[in-house]
Order: structure tokens, then C-alpha cells, then sequence
């Protein structure tokens, strides 16, 4: 889907952030302070090595994103300045940054069992409902805490969540910032963005408020309890139509 003309909200960020900012470092050397163990991932925003913290030994996550000339460094400065006052037990926390003429590192929280959506896939079931009915409950709690801080996070979706272990019964976390934007209560958002199976049909119309992203988790549920999709379509204006039929 392409964008629209967007109206979402802008300016400063809520006192409520300015509390708990993790540090963001400009022109500092990212390996002075931790050393790559191995990659744990790549895709089209960059690598994601797994690094450890040369002074405590701790390990976490690093997101090495180059500076090049198709980079939207204004999109990842936002996604930064969204993430780094987060602190909820069910969203991926943000350690720090650094940024270079050429690289942006985010050093995260490490997780380790993977995205929900290779659990779902694994399993090739649907989730017990006691096993689903927790994931949805802590991921109702982190977008509770996200819409309390005026941010709409518009992507949603089973890659977007993360098991903090590999271990039966582990924490989920919600995670990438990079579509999430602040919102004012009564004005509608206008871009349209994300993956369509996710999207509720006010989205796909480009007038929409932060309850997308509850509509959004909906999708996430019913996937749990179904191992399917809810919505069908050979080609996206198929898709798009199945979502509107049940508007």
C-alpha cells in the first residue's frame, strides 16, 4: 500500500518520557563499548548482531542500520525518539544508540526464542486458549500503555512480537517502533502503512485513530486460536475486500 499525506500528530514528546530516556550518542564509538559475539539476523532495515557489553559482560541485541542514500534518517530518529522512553515488562526495552555519519546502532533488550510468527508456524495449531488468552492480555497491556503515552504503534503483527526465551510459558514483547507515531485524541491519522492482513478498514481508508492497533491485535488473536488467517484474497485487492466485509 502506499502512503498518504499524513496529518498525524507532531512536536514534543509528553514530560512523561523525558523521565526515563535511554541515552542517545552522537559520535561515540559503538565498539568501545561492546564487541559483536555473532549476527542473529538480517533484513531489509540492516543486521542484528548479538553483542556483549565490554565493562559488564551483559549481552543484548544490536540493530546496525547504514546511513545511505535511500535511508529516511528523520523516520529512524523518530522511531528512536518513540522507543527510548518505553518502559513496560511486554515491549522490547531500548538500551541505547549511537549514531555515526555512516551507522545507527540500537543496542536492545536481547530475546531469544524468536518472533510469533515462527511459533505459529512451528506449531501448526492453533494455541491452547489459556496460552493465547495471556499473550493477548500482556500485549492489551503494552498498547494500553502506548495509547496512555499519545503513541499508536500501526504495525501489529505476529513478526512484531518476540519471546524473551526459548522456554515453554516465555514472556512476550512487542517491538519495532519504525511505523508508530504520536497522536492527539480526536484527530484522525492519515498514513497508511504496515502489512494489509493486519490493517482495519478505516486504516485502508486513511481515516483512522489509535483503535487500529487493538483491531490489529484481533488479527494477532484470531491467528492464535486458528493457526489461519481471517482474512482471504489471491491478490491484494482481494484481501482488502475480505477485510472490508467484515467492517
Amino acid at each position: 500500500m502506499g502512503c498518504m499525506q499524513s496529518t498525524d500528530a507532531s512536536g514534543g514528546l509528553p514530560d512523561s518520557f523525558l523521565r526515563n530516556l535511554s541515552q542517545h550518542h552522537q559520535g561515540l564509538d559503538v565498539f568501545a563499548y561492546y564487541k559483536v559475539v555473532r549476527e542473529l539476523g538480517t533484513g531489509a532495515f540492516g543486521v542484528v548482531n548479538l553483542v556483549q557489553n565490554i565493562s559488564t559482560g551483559d549481552q543484548y541485541a544490536m540493530k546496525v542500520i547504514t546511513i545511505g542514500p535511500n535511508a529516511k534518517v528523520s523516520v529512524l530518529r523518530n522511531e528512536i525518539n518513540l522507543w527510548r522512553g518505553l518502559q513496560h515488562p511486554n515491549i522490547v526495552r531500548l538500551v541505547e544508540t549511537y549514531e555515526s555519519p555512516t551507522h545507527i546502532h540500537m543496542i536492545m533488550e536481547l530475546c531469544t526464542g524468536g518472533h510469533m510468527l515462527n511459533a505459529v508456524k512451528t506449531r501448526k495449531q492453533a494455541f491452547p486458549e489459556d496460552a493465547a488468552k495471556e499473550i493477548v492480555r500482556k500485549l492489551t497491556s503494552s498498547i494500553y500503555y502506548l495509547h496512555l503515552k499519545n503513541i499508536c504503534h500501526r504495525d501489529i503483527k505476529l513478526e512484531n512480537i518476540l519471546y524473551e526465551t526459548d522456554q515453554d510459558g516465555s514472556d512476550v514483547k512487542l517491538c519495532d517502533f519504525g511505523a508508530s507515531t504520536l497522536f492527539r485524541d480526536g484527530v484522525l491519522m492519515q498514513t497508511v502503512l504496515g502489512s494489509v492482513v493486519y490493517m482495519a478498514p478505516e486504516f485502508l481508508e486513511g481515516q483512522y485513530t489509535q483503535a487500529c492497533d487493538m483491531w490489529s491485535l484481533g488479527v494477532v488473536m484470531y491467528m492464535l486460536l486458528s493457526n489461519s488467517m481471517p482474512f482471504h484474497g489471491n491478490t491484494e485487492e482481494d484481501l482488502i475486500e475480505s477485510i472490508f466485509a467484515a467492517k
